[in-house]
């Protein structure tokens, strides 16, 4: 029978190798686990009165700066979209940690650091690609601007994904966290403000911008529910 140079032999070594991951997958798990607890109504109302509480001054400084009444008129520059996103996750955290204990009040800051740079460097990114294409005689047009939109905005999540884990888990003492569809819908905040951004004549007539203040809102609620 063959052995290895543990002394065992292949069928028993592999064996033993198997259920070592299997425990150790287990282990993952229970710690990932436990790092979370269930959310409740209350945490979902104090996110979403703290996501809105945030949101409403800096929209009131940039409707009296522009001097319009209607919200959904308002005309964004890409260091508004970075404001708004990030008043509203201060917001949602703030207010969602009230009578939190201070593990829950540590998660939700990483959440909602993960949050603002989801939220604002694709934003920024996409911002640069299309300054580069306004430049440039040959990429200043609505193709070449789609495709610096599509680029800011895929390589700016990747981008975020790796610096919040940096900035939150630098001696990766938790699970990493990973790409999910709960946070690519959140995406659309990066999408719709890239597109306000680009005012490509089609985009432009549909108004996307109007939609900006509800998906930021929406950062901040992600930030300020967070288990």
């Amino acid at each position: 029978m063959i052995q290895n140079n543990t002394g065992f032999t292949s069928s028993t070594y592999k064996k033993i190798r198997t259920t070592t991951f299997s425990k150790f997958e287990t282990i993952h798990s229970l710690r990932h686990r436990a790092l979370e607890r269930k959310i409740t109504p209350k945490d979902k109302l104090k996110a979403g009165v703290g996501s809105i509480a945030g949101l409403a001054l800096p929209m009131a400084y940039m409707m009296k700066k522009q001097k319009i009444k209607n919200p959904l008129k308002l005309e964004y520059l890409t260091k508004d979209m970075v404001t708004l996103s990030g008043a509203s996750i201060v917001g949602g955290v703030g207010i969602g940690s009230i009578g939190e204990n201070k593990k829950t009040k540590i998660n939700k800051i990483k959440e909602g650091i993960f949050q603002f740079f989801n939220a604002s460097i694709p934003v920024i990114l996409t911002a640069g690609g299309l300054k580069l294409c306004e430049k440039s005689k040959k990429l200043n047009n609505t193709p070449s601007k789609l495709l610096a939109t599509l680029i800011g905005i895929s390589g700016g999540v990747v981008m975020a994904y790796k610096l919040s884990n940096l900035v939150c888990n630098p001696q990766n003492k938790e699970p990493e966290r990973k790409f999910n569809l709960k946070d690519s819908i959140v995406n659309i905040d990066d999408l719709f403000g890239a597109l306000a951004l680009a005012k490509i004549p089609v985009v432009k007539n549909i108004k996307v911008e109007r939609a900006l203040p509800f998906v930021y809102s929406l950062c901040g609620y992600k930030a300020g529910e967070s288990n």
